[in-house]
């Protein structure tokens, strides 16, 4: 009841003597798919209780086991209020058990649910009367993990009213309780409403010395997970820092108020002490990394996220510093970084893996909002001519934004102009200046400011930049290739985390074609664009169906391309550019 997956040392005695279940939970296949007579109810819910109404266990219930179970369903559910949590089985079961009790003679005339959730919220939350240990102890976990003890508390008030229960001694009163319990790592995750009423989280992390690496991987991960804010202060002082022999703690307001303590002790026990470190996979912190988002946040995995808002090719650089294992970025960018590995006759330090997005990248031209000297855009057959020779804005040398600057040249006929070949010593005369500027800020100060004179970006990432009236669009070019990729570092070809990850992020895909509502609102209210551009860009974009594997036809297409610009040598190839090769 209320898991599908034994866990710990029941889970290693008894998992496969379990005959039925019933929870609310996302299914982990862990559960025989047939059960005989007795119930497998797997179905996602706000409240486990809400499953259990769901069955046939309720048709001899009177009143007072109906108000039982309807309280636990209205705490669950803040009183089917809770965001992101509540779902129609949830409304369901509180019609049905709602409608039990009102049939009763006695409480026919009295009841009223809002006033009976309020009466059982307050007892809930009255807990003035106990010590902070008690407080602590009262909802608690605790598990084993490696070898190493980790726990977590709900509590149901801010963390602020804990402090003041302490009178000083919080410090040390965490200490002790994980002293005494030999806890390695130790959460408190609250529940509460502010003074407007609104529902709130707040989490905090607590790490004894030989878990202080650990508990920075949980953060990185979990940041994305529960949407985590260190916006929260408390009179308590954060040790993000801390000496070798120095408890680690921080704490945050938790923004994602659909997580609660399942999803936090999952996130937490697939990184702690992990038998290898977390795979570390750098993305584009744009609208394409919402599947990413979603596969993490619905699927605990080893890993930590480390984002790159200059791009692909800084990515690459960091693939062969060894600091990232896995990469998600443009298509031209990583064949770009391996033909030039394969021309210098060095190790790229990666490969390709997967698919990520199968549609083309559509790339917005930009300029500076008052560059009257820089191309109009009111005469298509004008406008490019007023790039030629000028200074192009770049992320890095070899990104994205540099490969389709070439290309862009070529398919302009910029490359075979006679104006373009070669100069008086013989050597090649590009048709520009590249100017890298690191970052897509940078890049629009730079040609508003006379750095440079344009530059190349995704156009949705653009579009906000455009209505503002901060810059101004002038043309447009599309990738002649799918637009996105997956590559992973050489040390890890062939490991297990790598399939994994691949995987989840198959489901991440699915749960972002399935709830589109759900990443309109995430894409605009957490990276920033506008609702109206997201819900544009879900049209236009198609995600990889499986994004295992690479198609041998894309590397050669986008090395077609790249070596007719003249950005890639004339005699490299594929060969060896693919781990992962998926059919035609």
């Amino acid at each position: 009841m209320d898991h599908n997956r034994l866990q710990g040392s029941l889970g290693q005695k008894f998992s496969t003597g379990v005959i039925g279940v019933i929870d609310h939970h996302q299914e982990e296949h862990a559960i025989p798919s047939k059960t005989e007579s007795e119930p497998r109810i797997i179905e996602k819910a706000g409240s486990c209780e809400s499953a259990v109404d769901d069955s046939a266990y309720t048709q001899t219930w009177d009143t007072r086991i109906a108000k039982t179970a309807l309280a636990s369903i209205l705490i669950d559910t803040a009183n089917l209020t809770a965001p992101g949590k509540v779902q129609d089985v949830d409304r369901e079961a509180v019609e049905y058990l709602d409608a039990k009790i009102q049939i009763s003679p006695r409480e026919a005339k009295t009841w009223n649910r809002n006033v009976f959730y309020k009466e059982i919220q307050e007892a809930k939350t009255n807990i003035g009367g106990l010590t902070l240990d008690e407080i602590m102890i009262k909802d608690y976990k605790q598990w084993t993990e490696n070898g190493s003890n980790l726990g977590i508390s709900s509590v149901v008030k801010p963390l602020d009213f804990l402090v003041a229960k302490s009178k000083g001694t919080f410090e040390s009163t965490l200490e002790s309780f994980m002293n005494l319990r030999d806890l390695s790592l130790f959460a408190i995750m609250t529940t509460s409403n502010s003074d407007g009423g609104d529902f709130q989280r707040q989490l905090l992390l607590q790490a004894e010395p030989s878990a202080h690496e650990t508990a920075e991987s949980f953060v990185t991960t979990a940041a994305m997970v529960l949407g985590l804010d260190e916006g929260l202060e408390i009179d308590v002082k954060r040790r993000t820092k801390p000496s070798v022999n120095d408890m680690w703690r921080n704490f945050w307001w938790q923004r994602d108020l659909s997580k609660s303590r399942k999803q936090a002790v999952s996130t937490k026990k697939t990184i702690t002490m992990p038998p290898h470190k977390p795979l570390r996979i750098g993305f584009v912190p744009e609208h394409f990394s919402t599947p990413l988002h979603f596969a993490l946040a619905h699927k605990s995995l080893p890993c930590t996220l480390h984002p790159f808002p200059s791009g692909t090719g800084h990515m690459i650089t960091s693939l062969q510093a060894q600091e990232i294992d896995i990469g998600i970025g443009l298509t031209e960018a990583w064949i770009n970084g391996l033909a030039r590995a394969s021309s210098s006759q060095q190790p790229a330090g990666y490969k390709l893996v997967g698919t990520y997005v199968e549609s083309p990248l559509c790339w917005a031209i930009s300029t500076g909002a008052e560059r009257k000297d820089v191309a109009q855009e009111t005469d298509p057959g004008e406008w490019p001519k007023g790039l030629k020779g000028r200074r192009m804005g770049v992320s890095r040398v070899g990104s994205g934004s540099y490969v389709m600057g070439f290309v862009l040249a070529d398919v302009l006929g910029w490359l075979s102009s006679s104006s373009f070949g070669s100069d008086d010593q013989g050597q090649k005369e590009e048709p520009f200046e590249v100017v890298p500027l690191q970052t897509f800020e940078k890049l629009r100060e730079g040609v508003n400011h006379g750095t440079a004179d344009f530059f190349l970006w995704e156009h949705f990432t653009c579009k906000r930049y455009f209505d503002k009236g901060e810059i101004r669009r002038i043309g447009e070019i599309y990738t002649p290739w799918p637009s996105w990729h997956i590559v992973a570092a050489d040390g890890i070809l062939g490991d297990e985390r790598l399939e994994e990850f691949l995987g989840v992020l198959d489901e991440g895909v699915r749960y972002f074609e399935e709830h589109q509502e759900e990443a309109v609102k995430y894409i605009n209210t957490e990276l920033d664009y506008e609702e109206g551009d997201a819900r544009e860009w879900i049209k236009s974009v198609r995600f990889a169906k499986g994004v295992k594997g690479v198609r041998k036809s894309v590397v050669e297409q986008t090395l077609g391309v790249l070596k007719k610009a003249g950005v890639v040598e004339k005699g490299v190839n594929g060969e060896g550019m693919i781990a992962n090769e998926r059919e035609e």
